[in-house]
């Protein structure tokens, strides 16, 4: 429509070119910051209710950000405060079983199928504390499920406040048993192995074909951390079977 105007609002200035051809425009004005500043100079009401305006605008962003719950921690982070809440010691050991449980499930699922805790074996005689299924037909779990001829990687769960010896690999040793396909051992712990730990499970490959990984909490939690940056958190085991075969000799 020929009487239909137009305003254009600028909060910096124009240059002489853009003026020019928005001048050739019908029907189209322009206000440059310039221009908003004069005019409010001459209605200083207008002025001191447009401040008000944003003043109001400003401290309403506020109330709303100081209402907004925060945003959830991550879940990594989540477990580690967990386990800031275990003691370590024999009077928590229940606690941090569930808790690598858990946070083995999170890292590897689906390719570890859901776990059976503290499950006795047929004789009667051991209790394994976790036993997870390896379900993945790809890798990298469906290779460790061929090249040690595997159904199951057993967990244990050691909460101790010093490096485990060779008595805990022992113990993990006896629940690997080829005929029932369970060939793949996670020890987890709070500190590292031991060397003397670190030659039976040298051993227990050599004589038996019993692959045993040493895992401390602060490596499940940081294996977490890297499954939730889209990186493959197999590969801390990777690095720790690579080393092992690695440097070993007759």
């Amino acid at each position: 429509m020929p009487d239909t105007k137009g305003l254009l609002v600028v909060s910096g200035d124009l240059s002489p070119r853009a003026r020019q051809a928005i001048e050739k425009q019908d029907g189209l004005d322009v206000w440059t910051g310039d221009d908003l500043r004069h005019l409010l100079q001459r209605f200083p009401d207008v002025a001191q209710a447009a401040f008000s305006s944003v003043a109001a605008s400003q401290s309403l962003q506020m109330m709303m950000a100081a209402a907004s719950p925060p945003p959830p921690r991550p879940v990594f982070a989540q477990f580690e405060d967990r386990l800031d809440a275990i003691k370590a010691g024999k009077d928590d050991w229940s606690k941090f079983e569930d808790w690598g449980t858990e946070i083995l499930t999170e890292i590897f699922k689906p390719d570890l199928g859901p776990p059976d805790q503290q499950t006795r074996s047929d004789d009667g005689l051991d209790i394994m504390d976790a036993i997870f299924p390896i379900r993945s037909g790809s890798p990298p779990w469906a290779l460790v499920r061929a090249e040690y001829g595997t159904r199951f990687a057993v967990a244990e769960y050691k909460n101790y406040t010093k490096p485990i010896g060779p008595k805990q690999v022992e113990s993990i040793q006896q629940y690997l048993w080829i005929p029932a396909k369970r060939q793949f051992g996670l020890l987890v712990s709070r500190e590292g192995p031991a060397p003397q730990a670190i030659i039976q499970r040298r051993r227990a490959w050599l004589e038996q074909q019993k692959m045993i990984v040493f895992l401390t909490a602060a490596d499940l939690i940081g294996m977490l951390e890297m499954r939730e940056n889209g990186e493959e958190p197999f590969n801390v085991i990777e690095a720790q079977l690579e080393e092992f075969f690695r440097t070993l000799s007759p």
